[in-house]
């Protein structure tokens, strides 16, 4: 019996296959029979699945002398360079298992440490900047592999490097929804408008496809006269939406009965993308590059940060046998030295893993490697080495190395004077088509949603959940804004006064000539109702009074009385501005 990778072994599929190995390692020493296993604790990074390291060297010490150990001290894969900086960096961890490596390689090989900057307007940026070096320096695409922590990063820099560099190959695996891919997403955002009739998908689809936010859709389609492939496939092709993710998309329509169940349903689709590229630069998180090898290799920082461990259990462990169970408080280890202990073991354990990862990550290049280190809060401070920002050799090119194929031809150009073209101003452009106005505007319609009742607790409360569903889209200083507009709302005194002595409902849905309407908030007095619908923009409307009235109309039809009023609410910086309709 051979296993390979045994470091990755979890105690269960170890109680699997221990009746085997317990005949292999049982009866006559003439009989041939053999057992093998071979892995590296260093490379242990599955332990959240199950991975148990410490099977390493309990399977040796059970099954002393008949088994040996031998240490693999020689690598290799890495070149000269690559080898010492790694030694260098993991001989100086305390309480780390760690082998110094013999050099084998004649190359000498590149080592760079660099900033990595993350502030979200130059976002991988830098990376960018050293990918045109080394293709300068004829580093080919296909042997660079750059390596992140997570797959949201790796999805990001794809979308990132694929704008950036348009004609460069790029190979990912990361498994990507289809319904994430910028085509996909502009399609659905398209029916949805078609549907919803809400300025806001037609924004989204056109800052997907790459027009101007307020474009108008060209493509006028019935939805109660075409199919739902119809409808998709007239999309695809007007804007040149093809390719293999949307076939594969189209595939996936069968799950839907009709237009209405797709635009309700599509968001739950959970179908992967499809891989497009075989050769060339390769994203890859660390934990998919384990066990592979690359020539050029850019190691990121961790980008994303960490999900916290929000687990209530506490397991402790006795080598591979499970010594105790704790509930987790966080007050418990003040007087419980016991469960002290297990805490304290719990960071050392996860503190190991995160070296690891690292180990995993720096032993991957096999010329070249290039580290990308933030100044503050970095996953590199673990190592307790100083890496400074610094290079060590030259880059090495292997065999393989780009050529250029582009040639340059000097064109001839004479300039024709043909006049100056006159242009209309027009300052409605930009009415109404921020599309950061209209998150401001949904973040703001969310947060009155979300408060329980209409004071300052409740909207300390509803504020924070705004914060996490559109902390994608706005600043801080949009949250600020909603919070004091908002502020403004609750202490007006006439709205207060159109809540007194009331039942209220917000975001009142209705059915209306076969038309769904959401009424913001709607208020019951006896038996009269008042109509509230808020607006975050400064601009007055009529389509906002004909909006109201309709809303209305339908609340008299539905109640059956005419004693209904409306307002609308203009939810300004500095004051608040109710208007009976």
């Amino acid at each position: 019996m051979l296993i390979d990778e045994f470091q990755d072994t979890s105690v269960l599929q170890y109680k699997i296959l221990e009746p085997l190995i317990n005949e292999i390692m049982s009866g006559s020493a003439n009989e041939y029979k053999t057992f093998f296993y071979v892995g590296d604790i260093k490379q242990s990074i599955y332990r959240f699945r199950g991975g148990t390291k410490e099977l390493f060297d309990w399977v040796i010490k059970n099954y002393s002398p008949l088994l040996k150990l031998e240490v693999l001290k020689t690598n290799y894969r890495s070149s000269t360079n690559v080898v010492s900086f790694v030694n260098d960096v993991f001989s100086n961890i305390q309480n780390y298992e760690y082998h110094p490596q013999l050099i084998n390689s004649q190359t000498k090989g590149y080592v760079e440490i660099t900033s990595l900057y993350t502030h979200e307007e130059e976002k991988f940026i830098d990376i960018k900047n050293k990918l045109l070096d080394l293709f300068e320096n004829g580093v080919n695409p296909k042997n660079i592999a750059i390596l992140t922590y997570t797959n949201k990063d790796v999805l990001e820099l794809y979308e990132y490097l694929s704008k950036q560099f348009t004609h460069l190959k790029i190979i990912t695996e990361v498994t990507s929804k289809l319904i994430n891919q910028n085509n996909i997403k502009a399609c659905i955002n398209l029916v949805k408008y078609y549907y919803f009739n809400e300025s806001i998908y037609m924004g989204n689809f056109n800052s997907l496809i790459g027009n101007q936010i307020d474009k108008k859709i060209e493509l006028l389609i019935d939805l109660k006269r075409n199919t739902l492939h119809e409808v998709l496939n007239q999309i695809a092709y007007y804007y040149e939406l093809f390719d293999e993710n949307f076939l594969k998309f189209i595939e996936s329509l069968d799950n839907y009965k009709d237009i209405v169940d797709f635009i309700y349903e599509i968001d739950n689709l959970d179908t992967s993308m499809v891989n497009k590229q075989n050769n060339g630069l390769q994203l890859l998180t660390v934990f998919k590059s384990k066990g592979l090898e690359f020539d050029t290799v850019l190691v990121l920082d961790r980008i994303t940060r960490k999900n916290s461990d929000k687990s209530a259990l506490l397991f402790e462990y006795d080598d591979i046998y499970l010594n105790n169970i704790y509930y987790k408080n966080k007050l418990r280890e003040s007087f419980d030295n016991e469960y002290l202990n297990a805490i304290d073991n719990e960071r050392n354990l996860s503190l190991n893993d995160e070296r690891n990862i690292l180990y995993v990550a720096l032993t991957r290049a096999k010329s070249n490697m290039i580290i990308f280190k933030k100044a503050e809060k970095s996953v590199f401070d673990i190592l307790n080495n100083n890496l400074a920002n610094r290079k060590i050799g030259s880059i090495h090119l292997s065999d393989n190395k780009m050529r250029s194929t582009s040639t340059e031809t000097k064109i001839k150009y004479n300039a024709i004077n043909i006049g100056i073209q006159e242009v209309k101003s027009n300052k409605n452009t930009d009415k109404n088509t921020n599309i950061k106005a209209k998150y401001f505007g949904l973040a703001a319609h969310y947060c009155l949603e979300m408060m329980k009742k209409f004071d300052v607790n409740s909207l300390d409360f509803s504020i924070k959940l705004v914060k996490s569903k559109y902390n994608s889209y706005l600043l801080s200083d949009d949250f600020n804004n909603i919070y004091k507009r908002v502020l403004l709302l609750i202490n007006d005194k006439e709205f207060k006064s159109l809540l007194e002595n009331s039942l209220y409902t917000k975001e009142q849905a209705l059915v209306y000539k076969e038309e769904i309407k959401i009424i913001d908030l709607l208020i019951q007095k006896k038996d009269s109702y008042v109509i509230v619908d808020y607006k975050t923009s400064n601009n007055k409307d009529d389509s906002h009074v004909k909006q109201v009235n309709l809303y209305k109309k339908a609340i008299k039809d539905i109640s059956k009385t005419d004693n209904v009023t409306a307002y609308l609410v203009y939810l300004k910086d500095k004051n608040i501005e109710i208007i009976k309709v």
